[in-house]
């Protein structure tokens, strides 16, 4: 594939995730009960606008109140994100990557963790087994 092919099917795919994202969000937002509790973002996400996507957002994450709150919440981020413009949609993905990225330094520790733990269970079953007769049955 050609690198203009490339940029083409990666527009096309980014365009297609969108506007399928767009959908969910307002299948959501018309299923979600209850009223507004913060007002529509301005369509370029400035300052202000910026700090409550950014509190909706860490809200989202946190998923307190059961499924009909987080449904709603995220029902009232999506209504947000709807209100945006080209810019305000840049702006508002740009914040979703930048502050709530995956921390790859968490994740690193996490599984350095993990892999010790594998390789001292790994030792200690080892250990065990070479005390174990292979033929020995338990209640024998």
């Amino acid at each position: 594939m050609s690198e203009r092919g490339s940029i083409s099917f990666l527009d096309g795919m980014v365009d297609r995730t969108l506007g399928r994202l767009r959908s969910a969000w307002r299948d959501i937002s018309t299923q979600a009960l209850g009223a507004w509790t913060t007002p529509l973002p301005r369509p370029e996400l400035t300052g202000e606008d910026m700090q409550r996507v950014r509190e909706q957002l860490r809200a989202c994450l946190e998923g307190r109140g059961g499924e009909v709150a987080a449904r709603a919440r995220a029902a009232e981020l999506g209504r947000s994100y709807l209100a945006l413009n080209a810019t305000g949609r840049e702006r508002f993905l740009r914040l979703l990557a930048d502050e709530f990225d995956v921390d790859r330094g968490a994740v690193a520790a996490a599984a350095s963790r993990f892999l010790q733990a594998s390789s001292q269970r790994d030792k200690e079953e080892h250990r065990i087994r070479c005390y174990i007769p292979k033929n020995h049955h338990q209640g024998e």
